[in-house]
């Protein structure tokens, strides 16, 4: 989402109500559209924490010299698991995803917000 950008778009120019109004559905339509696309790189964010932490403990248990394991209990596979580089990165790359995604949400509410107001004022 660009800042500046929304910055202008949720401002209302109360000399141009008219314009306001007729560009307000296409700018709420541009977030909503970009929110449904964030939240569906949440849900690939999430199923890929999913599948690199059944690699790993997968990799883990069947090469456990690798992660430094003497023994394969549970607590270690899933100790190794989430000390892993790779699971680390994939838990940030869900983060930042559901921070975008929180920030559109928002975007949206702001234009819904936007649109009340247009309308007391129309």
């Amino acid at each position: 989402m660009d800042k500046t950008q929304f910055q202008k778009d949720r401002e209302i120019d109360p000399t141009r109500l008219d314009m306001e109004c007729i560009q307000q559905p296409e700018r709420f339509f541009h977030y909503a559209e970009e929110a449904v696309e964030v939240q569906f790189e949440v849900e690939q964010a999430k199923l890929q924490i999913e599948i690199v932490q059944a690699c790993l403990e997968l990799e883990c248990r069947t090469n456990p010299d690798d992660f430094g394991l003497v023994k394969t209990t549970d607590n270690s596979v899933k100790a190794a698991v989430l000390c892993h580089p790779k699971y680390k990165k994939v838990v940030e790359d869900y983060n930042q995803a559901r921070k975008k995604s929180r920030l559109l949400e928002a975007a949206v509410n702001t234009m819904e917000t936007k649109r009340k107001m247009l309308e007391e004022m129309v």
